[in-house]
């Protein structure tokens, strides 16, 4: 891993420690741009590891570690990298993905590394985060929360201080979202085994 200093153009080395096989996603720079973020992880997806790293020095630290007996992600871990953080706009907070409890589920944190608390919690696997609307509290993410309907996917949206879930599409079937700039509006994608693709602003 390497960051580019803008003054003198001379590649940083960045410091990612001695341990052996070690793989790196980088995932682009903190909200005030003083340090590049990207996740570290072994050959067998066994730990990953959010770090910052300072693209003066190269030093990294650790923000945020995860370890399993198993692994995390596994093969779907390329696609599935960029959707373990997202920063709360206009903050240094921000969302991690994690399946620590069994179920995917999002976490708040700031960037020194402390656990703000959970923000969704139950027997259901958190997707995607869609959208965050900072002033309203709220975050939007993608859901299988239908123990019913295992292979159905739907929007939900909470509060940034947990509380109540509430579902926000209806039907069969998977719901993928795309929202406004303004989180007012969102493009809604859904399709089922039975009903063709559609689309609905």
């Amino acid at each position: 891993v390497q960051a580019i200093q803008k003054k003198s153009d001379i590649p940083v080395r960045i410091d990612t420690g001695d341990r052996p096989d070690q793989s790196f996603h980088i995932l682009g720079w903190t909200p005030n741009g003083l340090e590049a973020l990207y996740l570290a992880r072994d050959r067998y997806s066994q730990w990953v590891e959010l770090r910052a790293a300072d693209p003066a020095t190269g030093r990294s630290r650790v923000v945020v570690s995860e370890r399993r007996d198993t692994f995390i992600e596994g093969l779907r871990f390329s696609e599935a990298a960029d959707r373990f953080l997202t920063f709360v706009p206009g903050t240094d907070r921000f969302l991690w993905l994690s399946d620590r409890d069994e179920w995917y589920h999002l976490y708040l944190y700031d960037l020194s590394g402390r656990l703000l608390g959970q923000v969704t919690k139950g027997r259901f696997p958190v997707y995607s985060v869609d959208a965050i609307d900072p002033k309203a509290g709220v975050v939007y993410f993608t859901a299988q929360g239908d123990s019913t309907q295992p292979y159905d996917a739907h929007l939900y949206r909470t509060g940034l201080s947990a509380g109540p879930v509430v579902r926000q599409t209806e039907g069969r079937g998977l719901h993928l979202t795309r929202f406004a700039p303004t989180r007012t509006h969102f493009l809604l994608t859904s399709s089922s085994v039975t009903t063709p693709t559609r689309t609905e602003l």
